[in-house]
């Protein structure tokens, strides 16, 4: 239309110009230069709208483009999406929302109202309700929680958001809306709720029983470090301590209970936190300045990953059973006490009376056999004389009647008379040596009794223990069915010992009776580990003017359950009529109360046993 009327302009200026007077070549030369002018305008115009109409088609198809994109960015967005005109008619939706809706694809929707979709009426008029509240106001509703029900029947919660759509002008033309399923969600914070609910009420219930309870609780929190600390505790329980719960939170059990009793309360929350499980105790803790006495229970509490994070604890106290239990229980010492002190006393008057009868008859026996061994021993040297002057007298016979009358000849080949000259000296030489040796034998049961010694004196212990092997002597040589026991003695160079030498030889004569003993038992036993039974008897002289006796032997020890109770009254492993129990108790007590000093036996299974006596010098 604009080609056409730029052309008739063109005739009409070619009219007027034809009317006047110019030259006509001149004219046809204008009009061809205009004619010119004109088509080259004409054909730049038509260029131009060319190019024009080409850059609205790309604008088209960017625009169309453009909208494909967004409905498929829309499409992919797992929301709810959908917008509406001032009249609440959809004009579009994404693909979500159509499937939801039931309308297949996301066109199908434009025109339509919420009256057309699958909605329940009630919830039809609550969305249009929203939808008008929020275009006559202008302003966005975020988080609507809203009833939905599918194309499909299922029913469930959506959180919407309604945000108005405005004009260049600011008009509100629309309005766009977004939403998303929360249909888990609410029904797990539904359930959520209710769970809160019951477990507010649980804990209602425990707060009651915790504040009600007559007997202290408490409870404690397990840190990741390993360390704890008080969350609270009972209304009992602060009557009890004195302390209320908020002065104890967050507190160690040191800045509770102290650095002692605390360290105690530690040892015990760690007890059960390796444990896993639920303890109890006594313990005994101080409150108002005063010791009481606690039977306590804790119980743990695991969470999810099993660790340990909180420990529960229910205590009462038992200070009232517990001192009777003290007291009890020290009436039972102080009987166990007495008992064993007249224990103690019957078996030093059993061992007193025993060793008394015993030196005495030691003493007369020694007294008896003195007088008349004295006697022969004394007459031994007169008969010897007698004896050598008639064998002298019986040569002189021979030499001067060498040729005896038949009779006497006869009797001295009966007699065979010199066989019986020789002999007879070696028989005076050998009741000599007897004679001495009893002697040496009233000596030494002497020296054992010590009747005339029964206050302490300085004395030769070495005597005393040489005494002590002399009336052992039977028992340590050979017999019929054993080997004879070896003693080896490595006597120090010791001054005199004050001691009651009586008693110190009845510790000797126990000792080496039970290492006897022993050694027989083992050779019985064991003979093919024992081949050479010795007895080692050691003395020294120690620092601090002590000395130490040592009783060795090479049998087959003695075991830890026997050697801790070698010492108690009437303990023995002698079969019934072979041993008291006696001897190793009353030798104890001789060391270490009449003699202020230390009996230890040293041993181990298959290494024999030693005895250790030490005592001092001097009695203080």
């Amino acid at each position: 239309m604009q080609n056409d009327n730029n052309r008739n302009e063109s005739v009409s200026q070619i009219n007027v110009l034809s009317n006047n007077c110019p030259p006509r070549q001149e004219l046809n030369e204008e009009l061809e230069a205009r004619v010119e002018e004109r088509t080259a305008e004409l054909n730049r115009m038509v260029v131009e709208l060319k190019e024009e109409i080409k850059k609205r088609i790309e604008i088209e198809n960017q625009l169309r483009s453009s909208e494909q994109f967004l409905q498929l960015a829309m499409d992919s967005i797992p929301q709810l999406i959908f917008w509406k005109d001032r009249n609440s008619l959809f004009l579009g939706c994404n693909q979500k929302f159509a499937s939801i809706a039931g309308l297949g694809l996301p066109e199908n929707i434009i025109g339509k109202s919420d009256y057309d979709l699958p909605w329940k009426k009630e919830e039809t008029e609550w969305f249009r309700e929203c939808d008008r509240r929020v275009m006559e106001s202008g302003v966005a509703e975020l988080h609507i929680i809203e009833p939905l029900k599918t194309a499909d029947g299922k029913e469930g919660w959506v959180d919407t958001n309604k945000i108005p759509l405005l004009d260049a002008e600011g008009n509100v033309v629309g309005i766009l809306v977004t939403a998303e399923d929360i249909s888990y969600a609410y029904r797990q914070a539904t359930q959520r709720k209710l769970v809160e609910s019951q477990l507010q009420q649980q804990k209602e219930f425990l707060r009651t029983v915790f504040d009600g309870s007559e007997n202290p609780i408490f409870v404690i929190d397990v840190l990741k470090d390993g360390d704890f600390c008080y969350v609270g505790w009972s209304a009992a329980t602060e009557r009890a301590s004195g302390l209320s719960s908020a002065e104890v939170i967050g507190k160690t059990p040191e800045s509770v209970h102290g650095a002692i009793e605390g360290a105690e309360v530690r040892r015990n929350f760690v007890s059960c936190q390796e444990a896993a499980k639920s303890i109890s105790y006594e313990e005994c803790l101080t409150f108002f300045g005063e010791e009481s006495w606690w039977l306590t229970t804790i119980n743990p509490l695991e969470d999810s990953e099993g660790r340990i994070y909180r420990l529960v604890g229910t205590t009462f106290n038992i200070s009232d059973r517990k001192r009777v239990e003290i007291q009890l229980k020290q009436q039972a010492e102080d009987l166990q006490n007495t008992l064993k002190e007249l224990q103690r006393t019957q078996i030093q008057l059993i061992q007193s009376e025993k060793m008394s009868g015993l030196g005495q008859l030691l003493a007369g026996v020694a007294h008896e056999i003195n007088n008349p061994v004295n006697f022969i021993f004394g007459n031994l040297t007169f008969a010897n004389n007698y004896i050598e002057d008639l064998l002298r007298l019986v040569q002189l016979y021979e030499q001067h009647y060498g040729d005896p009358v038949p009779e006497i000849q006869e009797l001295i080949e009966d007699i065979d008379l010199n066989f019986l000259i020789e002999d007879l000296r070696k028989l005076l030489k050998s009741m000599k040596v007897g004679a001495e040796r009893i002697r040496e034998i009233v000596l030494s049961l002497r020296t054992f009794s010590r009747m005339d010694e029964a206050e302490m004196k300085k004395v030769d212990i070495h005597e005393g223990l040489d005494s002590t092997l002399m009336i052992l002597d039977h028992r340590i040589k050979v017999k019929p069915d054993r080997i004879a026991i070896e003693v080896i003695k490595e006597y120090a160079n010791l001054p005199l010992v004050e001691c009651y030498a009586g008693q110190l030889n009845q510790v000797f004569m126990n000792i080496l009776a039970n290492a006897i003993d022993a050694l027989d038992e083992s050779l019985v036993n064991e003979p093919e580990k024992l081949t050479n039974p010795q007895i080692r008897i050691c003395t020294e002289l120690l620092e601090g003017d002590r000395v130490k006796i040592s009783i060795a032997d090479n049998g087959l020890g003695i075991p830890s359950a026997v050697k801790a109770r070698l010492f108690d009254p009437f303990f023995t492993t002698k079969a019934i009529g072979k041993g008291t129990g006696m001897g190793l108790s009353i030798s104890y007590q001789i060391i270490s109360d009449r003699h202020s000093g230390s009996l230890e036996c040293i041993s181990q299974p298959g290494t024999g046993a030693e005895f250790m006596i030490v005592i001092p010098l001097c009695q203080g």
